[in-house]
């Protein structure tokens, strides 16, 4: 018979750490695969909201008659996309929080998203999805950041309008939230394409899984140029095509390399790598000198006698995302080689920048281009640059 000394107890150092345990377990909450399952639950209540909201009729016209329309789904990147299908995705939309945090309130210039007039006075309205897992039960951009740009539009649209009239929905909570953190390059658009096989495959092999997808996309991941100017276009690294006609390229790759390295391949290619998120829009405030003289000296060399740039003239932007640091750089060329009625100039000492004029072309920039998300950071980089450079 077993007596009580013959019992091995573990020692207390092989005792497991109840603090290590609660780091584990919360670090389960959070695993790729709860994620994924999380935002497939709440995507399923974005679909049940939108059908809650029904349809609007638009018409009779004599041409179609009655049309019924569905309030289109509108997604507040970066996160909102996770939790609509591309195929049901009406548009997206920049609301950022901050502009909404406490004694922090006013109507983003740099984010104006009038692209969402059109579909709000078509359909009747929109649905805009957004989440965040802050602890708080709505995020701030939905319950101040909205509410402050249709306070601002209905004003000066509809100054007679009673404030009675203006009607707000929120969503719930979500996963989707700074997916830099976790997504492991995944995106939205790729998440949707395999929604079965990722939420089908064990947790162990979803990194690997993910890893494979993220690859396998890559060479396909950059869309055509967006033209955000007339002789200025931007896009994504992977969407740069072999260039032809009167066409001068600047890539910024996401390898951050010494100035000294910045490759001038051809007088009408150059390579520079700032890196990435905000570390490379740190480094644009150093690059974009070197940037804007190539484009000038390109330009130079597709003058007319008469001043003008030859037909079919343009420069092509690309970073890794398209959005960002590619915009900001559009931005700065816009302005430093062309005034406000994009007629091309010679830069010169002469020319004085303020933010206004900055402010204004931004918004020009971003009405052409509503996909794009230039950083606070990469912003003040190009304003560095065109209010500094006479010093």
């Amino acid at each position: 018979m077993t007596s009580l000394s013959d019992i091995v107890f573990p020692s207390a150092s092989e005792q497991p750490n109840f603090s290590h345990l609660l780091t584990e377990l919360k670090r389960g909450d959070l695993s790729i695969s709860n994620r994924l399952r999380s935002i497939i639950h709440d995507a399923d209540f974005v679909r049940e909201v939108a059908a809650a909201f029904g349809s609007v009729e638009e018409g009779p016209t004599e041409a179609t008659g009655t049309v019924t329309l569905s309030r289109p789904l509108v997604a507040n990147e970066r996160c909102g996309s996770w939790y609509i299908p591309p195929s049901t995705k009406s548009a997206s939309a920049y609301f950022k929080s901050t502009d909404g945090h406490d004694n922090a309130w006013k109507f983003s210039t740099r984010r104006l998203n009038l692209h969402l007039l059109e579909i709000i006075g078509r359909c009747d309205g929109c649905i805009i999805v957004d989440s965040t897992r802050r602890g708080k039960r709505i995020p701030d951009a939905l319950s101040k950041t909205i509410p402050i740009w249709c306070a601002v539009l209905n004003r000066a649209l509809f100054p007679s309008l009673p404030e009675e009239a203006h009607a707000l929905h929120t969503p719930p909570n979500g996963a989707g939230d700074d997916t830099e953190n976790w997504a492991c390059g995944l995106t939205a658009e790729l998440f949707w394409a395999h929604v079965d096989q990722l939420l089908g495959t064990p947790e162990g092999e979803l990194p690997a899984l993910v890893r494979g997808l993220v690859d396998a996309c890559e060479p396909s991941r950059g869309a055509g140029a967006k033209k955000v100017a007339p002789s200025v276009a931007v896009c994504a690294l992977a969407g740069v095509e072999d260039g032809e006609g009167r066409r001068c390229t600047v890539k910024l790759t996401p390898a951050v390399t010494e100035k000294e390295t910045w490759i001038v391949k051809a007088p009408t290619e150059m390579e520079v790598g700032v890196g990435k998120h905000k570390v490379g829009s740190r480094n644009l405030r150093a690059a974009l000198p070197d940037i804007c003289g190539f484009v000038t000296r390109f330009h130079e060399s597709q003058k007319k006698e008469d001043g003008s740039l030859a037909e079919g003239t343009t420069v092509l932007v690309a970073c890794e995302t398209g959005k960002d640091l590619s915009v900001a750089v559009a931005l700065a060329i816009c302005l430093w080689c062309f005034d406000q009625q994009d007629n091309y100039r010679a830069p010169d000492t002469k020319t004085i920048f303020n933010k206004d004029m900055v402010r204004n072309r931004l918004g020009s920039i971003m009405t052409a281009y509503p996909e794009a998300n230039p950083g606070r950071a990469s912003l003040q980089s190009v304003n560095s640059f065109l209010m500094d450079y006479r010093r």
